[in-house]
């Protein structure tokens, strides 16, 4: 079961860097619940409004003709970083720790109340009023028990109203995740020019992502636009950010000899395409997950990985 109140649909779901905002619904699938295109892409545009990229300037090179990504981006630090709390370490809000679970109602379990290795960053509010309040205190090993009540208008008639019961056991607690690492390199990154084929790629990207919307409200994408309130301005800042993150990515995988035929770029891919349930990238297409989004996808897992690996011992 997630209980988070928001896992956005595609690419917001694995950056944030981009301005993906966050609402207050609730789902209880079984599987990675999404808001629809249209409610992503609401969210994005309030939030991409405040968002800052790097005003570098456009070059004429071809990305994938780079041979040293050093022309185009100064990369943070992603080596050596300190993911993983000291033995000992109490939780608190602002630390992410990595639960197993499982949800009771009066001694029964329920559909999706279930999940091992969630990660959950404690005080961000994912999870049902109360439950990270209870996690608070806690070491790595500890078993809790978690009791909320699931809101009256929660929205699954066997879940309303009622009180529930977590056994929760906590299997690590993070300084940081990978993730939040990943996002701290790219914002401490460095842009000196972007490619004007990486511009192009990911402007025609959130333009189809605009006309989906579009086409699921029935309306033009001109009238969609102004009717979430979206600029110019916030589609140049989305296209910017997305950039920004996939040049990280190549400059690490530059400088760690992963390329689209090693074995870590080629089994990140195949994680990618199982989130979809498919196994080529042809299937994916067909899903809704273009060449863009499965590269980027298929760089970011990369990126996390390689974050994972370099951290400190």
């Amino acid at each position: 079961m997630k209980y988070k109140k928001l896992l956005a649909t595609g690419l917001c779901a694995v950056m944030v860097l981009a301005g993906c905002g966050s609402s207050k619904t609730a789902s209880t699938s079984s599987t990675t619940s999404t808001t629809s295109t249209a409610e992503a892409s609401s969210e994005a545009a309030a939030a991409t409004s405040e968002a800052s990229y790097d005003s570098a300037p456009t070059t004429s090179e071809n990305l994938n003709e780079v041979k040293d990504m050093s022309t185009l981006v100064t990369l943070g630090t992603y080596k050596g970083l300190t993911l993983v709390a000291p033995e000992g370490t109490v939780t608190a809000n602002g630390m992410t720790v990595n639960l197993d679970y499982k949800g009771t109602i009066d001694g029964t379990a329920f559909d999706g109340g279930t999940a091992q290795g969630q990660n959950l960053k404690l005080g961000s509010g994912s999870f049902i009023d109360g439950f990270e309040d209870q996690l608070v205190g806690h070491k790595k090993g500890d078993q809790v028990t978690v009791t909320v009540t699931f809101p009256e208008d929660y929205g699954v008639d066997s879940l309303n109203g009622k009180e529930a019961q977590f056994d929760c056991t906590i299997n690590e607690i993070y300084e940081q995740t990978a993730d939040e690492a990943m996002q701290t390199l790219i914002s401490e990154s460095k842009v000196k020019a972007y490619p004007q084929d990486l511009i192009d790629s990911w402007t025609r990207y959130f333009q189809n992502q605009y006309q989906q919307a579009a086409d699921q409200a029935g309306q033009s994408v001109e009238d969609y636009m102004k009717s979430i309130g979206y600029t110019d301005e916030m589609t140049q800042a989305n296209v910017k950010n997305y950039a920004k993150g996939e040049l990280v990515a190549r400059a690490v995988m530059k400088a760690e000899g992963i390329t689209e035929d090693s074995q870590e770029y080629k089994d990140a891919q195949d994680k990618v395409l199982a989130m979809y349930g498919v196994s080529s990238l042809s299937d994916a297409s067909s899903m809704g997950l273009d060449d863009t989004g499965a590269r980027f996808m298929t760089e970011y897992e990369v990126l996390v990985n390689v974050i994972q690996e370099n951290a400190a011992s």
